[in-house]
């Protein structure tokens, strides 16, 4: 726990550096774009995430499950054939999404964003995720080797980079295509400095460069990793529903405006999760070391502290949310966007999942892969109905009912999973080393 502590304590640090910037920038882009323009920002980079998500594979957490077993049993060459594996999945699948975004944009332009300059907009955007392809592997290797501090440094100076570059594009009249160019600019300089961080990291710790490694190094543990990169990116898939086809959706069934507002109540309610991620980032790394060196008794007595303090946390957070909702959307963003208010309020119930941000981590360190994947492709699949059927009826209001509506069933299966487990009983129960 002091560990957990410590590490959520220097990732929450940038995290706060960087909402605080957001708290700035994001009104400003707002109202310097508008409504219509605010929304086709969001289609433009919903429409390539969508793609992204959907054509790449997710490798940072399997690389933190096997490197840090690998390193812990001093395995040099498995240890950078891992990493192998996972700089040649990002850089591979990276190029080839872009390819195929590029010659689609003029497709997804038509359908989806409806505006003259989407075309060029969606394959810049294109191109700021494939500059982003090794940043997910390089971020995934500095954790297990306990950088969160140089981490928490890192992603300060980027949040301010990034205001800088977007303020100046905002106000040089650049529009969407300044907003996309600053975040693409700062993803490069991002990606080449985590790499070469992490690069020199593994050279001291291994003698040697990930390139040269050998890949049959790994040929006994081909189904276990490729069982965790399918359920992992399963569970990115539930993500990619509630990050972007939500949007893509909205955006099919109505237009900009509709989506600017939507996006607007969307990204206000965010800010709780986005304050979680640092949680969660220190959280897994620390949840495999501990099952790995003191067992399931252990393990359910930290997730059972964790569990009662998250729980108090989000009835807290909805409750304040529900109170001051009104006065921050309107004081801040102004009339324009007070049709977000009720917008606002739905989505925010979907926090209910921060309950359980433990249990995927707790799962996937079980080898309950396969259960997590079932429960996450219910849920995902659950939303993707409740869109298609609740936007053409009720428009932004129908797609934030969806939204919440994933996150509601995916806590109630997780919850009823941990129960078959006997785990979710000494969790309520406030288990302690004794009684677990």
């Amino acid at each position: 726990m002091q560990r957990l502590a410590r590490n959520t304590s220097w990732l929450l640090a940038a995290e706060v550096v960087a909402t605080i910037v957001s708290i700035f920038q994001f009104p400003l882009v707002a109202r310097l774009l508008g409504v219509e323009r605010f929304g086709v920002l969001h289609l433009v980079m919903s429409s390539v995430g969508l793609i992204t998500a959907l054509l790449t594979v997710r490798v940072w957490e399997t690389i933190i499950r096997f490197l840090t077993e690998f390193e812990a049993q001093d395995e040099a060459e498995r240890a950078l054939a891992i990493v192998k594996l996972a700089y040649g999945l990002d850089i591979v699948l990276g190029v080839l999404v872009f390819a195929f975004v590029a010659v689609i944009a003029p497709f997804l332009g038509t359908l989806v964003v409806q505006t003259s300059d989407a075309t060029d907009l969606i394959r810049l955007e294109g191109l700021r995720h494939l500059l982003l392809a090794t940043s997910g592997a390089s971020t995934a290797i500095l954790r297990v080797f306990d950088r969160f501090r140089w981490l928490s440094a890192f992603n300060a100076f980027s949040a301010i980079g990034i205001f800088a570059l977007v303020v100046l594009s905002l106000f040089l009249g650049w529009d969407v295509f300044g907003y996309i160019l600053a975040f693409m600019l700062i993803a490069a300089a991002q990606s080449i400095i985590l790499y070469r961080i992490a690069t020199h990291i593994l050279r001291v710790r291994f003698g040697g460069n990930w390139w040269s490694a050998n890949l049959t190094n790994l040929r006994d543990l081909r189904r276990p990793i490729a069982v965790m990169l399918f359920s992992i990116n399963v569970d990115a898939l539930r993500k990619v529903a509630t990050a972007n086809a939500d949007t893509v959706i909205l955006g099919l069934f109505t237009g900009p405006y509709s989506v600017g507002i939507y996006r607007l109540a969307k990204q206000l309610a965010g800010y709780a999760t986005r304050l979680s991620n640092p949680l969660y980032t220190a959280l897994y790394p620390e949840i495999v070391r501990l099952y790995n060196e003191h067992g399931i008794v252990r393990l359910r007595a930290f997730v059972g502290q964790l569990t009662l303090t998250l729980a108090a946390g989000v009835a807290t957070l909805i409750g304040g949310a529900l109170l001051l909702g009104r006065t921050v959307i309107l004081g801040i963003f102004g009339s324009d966007y007070e049709p977000a208010i009720p917008i606002f309020y739905i989505i925010m119930f979907m926090h209910v999942w921060l309950v359980f941000l433990w249990a995927p981590g707790v799962l996937l360190t079980l080898d309950k892969a396969r259960q997590l994947t079932i429960v996450n492709l219910v849920s995902s699949t659950i939303m993707i109905g409740a869109l298609l059927i609740l936007t053409p009826l009720w428009s932004e209001y129908g797609a934030a009912i969806a939204l919440a509506l994933n996150f509601l069933v995916w806590s109630f299966l997780i919850a009823w999973y941990l129960t078959q487990l006997n785990l979710f009983k000494n969790i309520i129960r406030k288990s302690t080393l004794g009684n677990s």
